[in-house]
């Protein structure tokens, strides 16, 4: 499966900071059945420690990035995207950086040369296999994270 990237090289980005979360209260991604985990990634360090664990874990990692202060619109996706997170939670880790939290998302985001909002990237092995622009629809991204799993075949 070739990367869908800029430039057509794959991108790996370096660094830590990565938080666990879920809907209900602050945890991790090992959160109790009926509760939501998606990790906030903090720092170009936390994506790579996401990347690593994933890939360790013969898993894929979902990342969607994204302003603090968004449109009703992404709000709503939001909510979608922690339902996505919870259908592929055995197979799957989603994360989410939020751009303008702090200097260090904002260095996340600009090492993966984010150019709108939301976007979002898939790993497996450790490598970006897809990364999907704003404008994308849950159908799209639903279809992107399926097919990385090998629950699609690739057409063309």
């Amino acid at each position: 499966l070739a990367a869908e990237t800029r430039g057509g090289a794959p991108r790996r980005a370096r660094a830590r900071g990565l938080t666990g979360r879920t809907k209900a209260s602050g945890g991790d991604s090992s959160s109790p059945p009926g509760e939501t985990s998606l990790l906030e990634v903090s720092s170009v360090s936390g994506l790579q420690d996401l990347i690593e664990k994933t890939e360790k874990d013969n898993r894929i990692a979902v990342l969607e990035v994204r302003r603090t202060k968004a449109s009703p619109a992404v709000e709503a996706f939001a909510e979608k995207y922690e339902g996505m997170a919870d259908e592929f939670k055995d197979r799957a880790v989603f994360a989410t950086l939020l751009q303008d939290k702090t200097e260090a998302t904002k260095l996340a985001a600009k090492s993966l040369n984010v150019e709108e909002v939301p976007e979002f990237f898939i790993y497996k092995d450790g490598e970006l296999v897809s990364e999907l622009a704003s404008g994308t629809s849950y159908e799209g991204l639903h279809h992107a994270v399926a097919r990385s799993l090998g629950q699609i075949e690739d057409v063309g």
